[in-house]
């Protein structure tokens, strides 16, 4: 008696908000009727996407669907926690379309905020005693681990690591999480892979236009239509289309042709290692081999596999450690070391610059010779592809991954990168690309550590 009288008293109170009268249209009702763990709804711009997946994330809070005759139960205990996260950041995202859409469902006396960086709300604390927590899928990967919830609402592209870590701590409930986003951006492209080209999870995928949606005038649509946008743009925001290649730095670059080999012995040549230096974050270690014939091989990498970002979790992080694992790896020595210039050139310790600094404490020399430009590189790594003058050993899993998921941040002018799985991958291989190294038919010299000690 006491759970029927708490329900009704709930669907009383629930009455009055604007969330019990919500009128999914068709491609919405598809979505909500999905069974399947992990769900997507890929969506054109105005289709009704983020609406959609708010209404749900609240109806998961309250346990219940109350627009729905008779209200639906959800299986889902309550009080209970839940996430959204936002692939727009704090302000745009949290602060604002998420706080928004949140408002018109209910009124803001139905939850208690706590406020967070700039102003953003990071917990609503609803008046059933359920927690939402709010994040930006720009945040330190950090913030996503150790956490558990029952359910999940993604709002837009997120990093795969944001995903790793909500899926994580959705494993001892069993949670469900749904996706509500228009399919643009590199951080689109780990979700194809994951959910649509491989779809071990099952996930269920519905995809909806910018004309599904029947609360939008005629006048809106051909307004929205009118906009001056690429091709592959105006297919994932009309028809919420996957459309992540048209955003790649490099279209042509595909993980299962011919740029990717199987390893084998690479005569001769110059050993190149290209280091992307990081104070948070692991140095990326790239290995690349130029052959006497001009072809470029990327041989060997570190860290290696999935979890890279994590690689020194718990162990020693100096520049001693950096350059033993450096001497473990090069079983045939390099003759030139390359370093991105700017974080070589950069003031660390007793005034030395970071490049100085490892030459006096190991004796081991990087050179900063090399173009920082990032279109130069873009356009000297699609070259080397065209020509077939690129290759990666497929051991080399997460070079190959940063080179398939880079792409140009559609927000931003051409030039402004951002990057799916990762990047730093992508900026050493830019490095050694562009460093003024000749094939050894040309090469005057070799650097080596006894040159510059």
């Amino acid at each position: 008696m006491k759970e029927v009288k708490r329900r009704q008293e709930l669907l009383k109170r629930l009455g009055a908000f604007p969330l019990s009268k919500l009128r999914p249209h068709e491609k919405q009702l598809q979505f909500l009727d999905s069974s399947a763990r992990v769900r997507l709804f890929f969506g054109g711009n105005r289709s009704g996407k983020t609406y959609i997946g708010i209404a749900e994330a609240l109806a998961h809070a309250y346990g219940v669907r109350p627009w729905c005759s008779p209200p639906r139960w959800l299986d889902v205990p309550v009080p209970n926690t839940g996430i959204i996260v936002s692939g727009q950041g704090w302000g745009r995202g949290v602060g604002g379309t998420i706080i928004q859409t949140v408002t018109s469902f209910i009124p803001r006396s139905a939850f208690k905020q706590r406020a967070g960086p700039a102003g953003a709300p990071v917990k609503l604390i609803l008046d059933n005693e359920s927690v939402i927590h709010l994040a930006a899928g720009s945040q330190d990967l950090a913030a996503f681990e150790g956490m558990a919830f029952h359910w999940a609402a993604i709002d837009e592209p997120i990093p795969r690591g944001v995903f790793d870590g909500i899926w994580r701590g959705l494993v001892s409930t069993k949670g469900r999480i749904w996706f509500t986003l228009t399919p643009l951006g590199a951080n689109a492209q780990w979700m194809h892979e994951l959910f649509i080209a491989e779809n071990k999870l099952g996930a269920e995928v519905i995809t909806a236009s910018i004309t599904d949606n029947p609360y939008l005038d005629a006048k809106a649509v051909e307004q929205f239509k009118a906009l001056e946008l690429r091709p592959g743009e105006a297919a994932a925001r009309f028809r919420g289309v996957f459309e992540f290649l048209s955003d790649r730095v490099h279209p042509q670059f595909d993980p299962q042709g011919p740029a990717v080999i199987d390893p084998q012995v690479l005569p001769g040549g110059v050993r190149i290692l290209s280091v992307d230096p990081h104070a948070s974050k692991p140095w990326v270690l790239l290995y690349v081999h130029l052959s006497d014939d001009g072809v470029w091989t990327v041989y060997d990498e570190w860290p290696p596999g999935p979890r890279w970002e994590r690689a020194l979790d718990g162990q020693e992080a100096s520049i001693e450690a950096y350059v033993r694992i450096m001497r473990a790896l090069e079983h045939v020595p390099v003759q030139i070391r390359i370093m991105d210039p700017l974080a070589g050139g950069q003031a660390q310790y007793a005034g030395r610059t970071l490049q100085q600094d490892i030459l006096k404490r190991t004796g081991v020399y990087f050179s900063l010779q090399t173009q920082c430009n990032t279109m130069l590189g873009i356009s000297r790594i699609n070259a080397l592809l065209a020509d077939g003058k690129l290759r990666i050993f497929r051991t080399c899993t997460n070079t190959i991954r940063s080179l398939a998921s880079v792409a140009f941040d559609p927000r931003q002018p051409r030039g402004h990168v951002v990057a799916g799985i990762n990047k730093d991958h992508w900026d050493a291989l830019r490095y050694a690309l562009m460093a003024d190294v000749r094939p050894p038919a040309q090469l005057c010299y070799a650097y080596t550590d006894a040159d510059f000690t």
